[in-house]
């Protein structure tokens, strides 16, 4: 029996991800996982990084039974009865008949490269998302550059200037170096599917018959035409995480630059290429009221694609615990009523991180902030909706009704 089989099976502070995944982060730091908190800078340097001192005590700690501090975010899902990437990692890599294979703490497995490639590429993007900021999307970026300091300090957001890392000939080269060895490559962005660093990659993957990847791509859905489309039919398996905070006109807002109909479009595009589907939801105030709605059109239209609830952490003043309890009591029953009304499974709840939604919406927490967070998200989408020319009480009535208190 291989050790990562017993860790996996006994252990609840064990990730495999730590022995056989890498995530390049959009200002080039190297981590284990998207969520985890990065390691080191320097993705050129990354053969040493792999398997030095950072990624070496994080190994030992997950083999010693301790949680690592860099990976609080699965801690916090799996704390709340959801399903962590962590276990979601764990099991992926049990189902993918990895028997020839085994963990090393110092090279991570015995192949001595990750076998899955997380990368952000870099921040370019055709929206501005209200939950996003500067250093994820070039669109955020510019719009920011226009403000005044004090509508600046008010949606709290100054751009930071740094270059794309693929850019970067040694970083790249590194890239070339792990591609043959990997079995998954996962990229975001910014928005993957407008990126020139990602055709950049994906031309090079065709020239030198690196197509036996699994691509796996989180895409704001807006785009189902052009190269990084067609290129992707030329790999091995295809996955979409297509990010869909509501339906209509309310995502529209929320996701800045969106329309639904192109959305909509791709979702059907995608379909239609087998390729699998996940739709992606960041549970935030501007759409906790509309998620039984959410629910309903996905169980009637796309009930074989997964479903995954993220919630939003940062920023803080866009989080559903700011709204009261009771009103927090009313959106659950609205839930609820839809999960029955659907027959959604206890395993469909689990596996889409419902679970976790519908705890915290029950959850009677102190904030010792309360009032300026609200203030802050008032005064924050005054400014967007001044600057956009958007209205959230056109958009949102409930959520407008709830917080006209808060200013």
């Amino acid at each position: 029996m291989t050790i990562y089989f017993n860790e996996i099976k006994n252990s609840s502070s064990f990730c495999i991800a730590a022995f056989t995944h890498t995530n390049f982060t959009i200002d080039g730091k190297v981590s284990p996982c998207c969520l985890a908190e990065p390691l080191e800078k320097g993705i050129e340097d990354f053969e040493n990084i792999w398997t030095g001192s950072s990624y070496v005590e994080l190994r030992k700690k997950m083999l010693e039974g301790t949680r690592p501090l860099e990976c609080w975010r699965c801690w916090q899902i799996e704390d709340k009865k959801g399903y962590s990437d962590r276990q979601i990692h764990n099991n992926t890599f049990l189902k993918d008949n990895n028997e020839n294979l085994d963990i090393d703490v110092i090279k991570g497995n015995t192949t001595g490269f990750p076998l899955w490639l997380d990368i952000r590429p870099g921040r370019f993007c055709n929206l501005k998302c209200r939950m996003c900021y500067s250093g994820n999307s070039s669109q955020i970026k510019e719009e920011i550059y226009l403000q005044n300091k004090a509508d600046q300090d008010i949606i709290g957001d100054r751009p930071e200037e740094f270059d794309d890392w693929i850019d970067n000939p040694a970083a790249f080269q590194i890239m070339k170096k792990l591609i043959p060895n990997i079995k998954t490559i996962k990229i975001a962005g910014g928005e993957p599917l407008f990126m020139q660093g990602v055709i950049k990659l994906f031309e090079w993957c065709i020239q030198t018959g690196n197509t036996h990847l699994c691509v796996d791509i989180t895409t704001n859905g807006t785009r189902n035409t052009g190269k990084v489309i067609n290129y992707c039919k030329a790999f091995k398996k295809v996955h979409m995480n297509v990010s869909i905070d509501a339906i209509g006109n309310l995502n529209n807002y929320i996701r800045g630059n969106s329309k639904w109909s192109d959305v909509s479009s791709s979702l059907r595009l995608y379909n239609n290429l087998n390729w699998s589907i996940n739709i992606m939801v960041t549970v935030q105030l501007y759409n906790i009221h509309y998620i039984s709605r959410l629910i309903s059109w996905w169980a009637v239209n796309y009930r074989k694609c997964k479903l995954v609830f993220n919630i939003v952490n940062e920023p803080k003043d866009m989080k559903i615990d700011l709204l009261d309890l009771q009103e927090r009591f009313k959106i659950k029953e609205e839930i609820l009523f839809a999960i029955k009304n659907h027959n959604i499974t206890d395993k469909e709840i689990f596996i889409s991180r419902l679970s976790v939604v519908l705890e915290m919406l029950e959850e009677n927490l102190i904030c010792s902030n309360l009032d300026g967070l609200r203030k802050k998200f008032v005064n924050r989408s005054n400014v967007l909706d001044r600057i956009r020319k958007e209205s959230l009480q056109d958009t949102n009535i409930k959520l407008f009704n709830c917080i006209k208190e808060w200013q």
